[in-house]
């Protein structure tokens, strides 16, 4: 009697563990499904259902620290992927999802161990190479940042577009124009539809007085982001090149209208107008530059001051 009496109560304890169980996955499955649909509350509260069956259920930790994210809530977020990892040491996405969390709060030295730990347990995810590269290049150790770029390359078989992009962007600081040209051109053959990747070889081609070629990476940009304020801000300067004002003109006004606070257009847009003879049109965008910031260092102050009066 004893005896059945103990497998009575294992048999049920068994049950009860099989149907925690059953519970826990149905909830982060519910939960999932609300993420995919973008209902961040209903899925914080599926996934805390579900550590509710289960509290030792590390996956819910982990996708309820996603939806913690995603709501900008970068404290719960982290301490949720904390949880994840504590309970699975080598879950390889919670690591990087909490490297990223600390980042977007600012923590980015906190971020670091999680990038090494990541790429300890995966080295060809060349994603965490990027993220790392990125780190180093803001605290100004460029060396380490090509060489994480370089190996995110590497690792991703010369198939990682952010790869290319972010040493492009890193060797188009350290002057080396022909290097980075050739991984934006990379990069955009990976991934021909990301504007930034043409606005930066657009910014190389004109400082080398490419117009043509800089004005032709422009439209690419504005034909996949029509809002690429930057795009038209280079290639209203493209057209001054070429001399061009009265496209220059349009071009600058365009960005002058996606964002009217920068003291940069209206100068430029200024000094299109002086070339075209049109002063007062030239001295009101001046004025206005100089409303938006200090522009005694400008370029256009002295002819302002001599042409515009008070």
């Amino acid at each position: 009697m004893r005896r059945r009496g103990y497998l009575s109560f294992i048999c049920t304890v068994i049950a009860l563990m099989i149907l925690s169980g059953c519970v826990a996955s149905r909830n982060l499955s519910r939960g999932v499904d609300h993420m995919r649909s973008g209902k961040f509350d209903e899925a914080i509260e599926s996934f805390s259902r579900s550590l509710e069956a289960n509290p030792d259920f590390s996956e819910a930790y982990y996708h309820r620290g996603n939806a913690y994210a995603m709501k900008k809530e970068f404290d719960n977020a982290t301490t949720d992927f904390t949880r994840a990892i504590a309970l699975n040491p080598v879950y390889e996405d919670a690591y990087m999802a909490r490297a990223v969390a600390l980042i977007e709060k600012g923590d980015q030295a906190m971020a670091m161990p999680d990038l090494y730990k990541v790429i300890e347990l995966r080295p060809d995810r060349t994603e965490a190479y990027v993220i790392r590269g990125r780190l180093f290049q803001k605290q100004g150790d460029a060396k380490n940042a090509l060489a994480d770029y370089t190996l995110a390359i590497k690792k991703g078989t010369g198939n990682d577009y952010q790869g290319y992009l972010y040493r492009g962007i890193l060797l188009k600081e350290q002057g080396e124009a022909a290097l980075a040209l050739a991984d934006f051109s990379k990069a955009l053959t990976i991934n021909p539809n990301d504007p930034g990747a043409y606005i930066q070889r657009a910014e190389i081609w004109l400082s080398q007085k490419k117009y043509d070629e800089a004005i032709e990476d422009c439209r690419q940009a504005l034909r996949i982001y029509p809002l690429a304020v930057l795009a038209f801000r280079i290639r209203g300067d493209a057209l001054m090149g070429k001399q061009d004002y009265d496209l220059a003109l349009w071009n600058y006004s365009e960005a002058i209208d996606i964002y009217p606070n920068d003291a940069s257009f209206y100068a430029r847009r200024g000094d299109a107008w002086k070339k075209t003879g049109n002063k007062a049109a030239a001295c009101k965008d001046f004025a206005m530059a100089c409303k938006l910031e200090d522009c005694r260092k400008m370029d256009f102050w002295k002819w302002k001051d001599r042409n515009c009066g008070k």
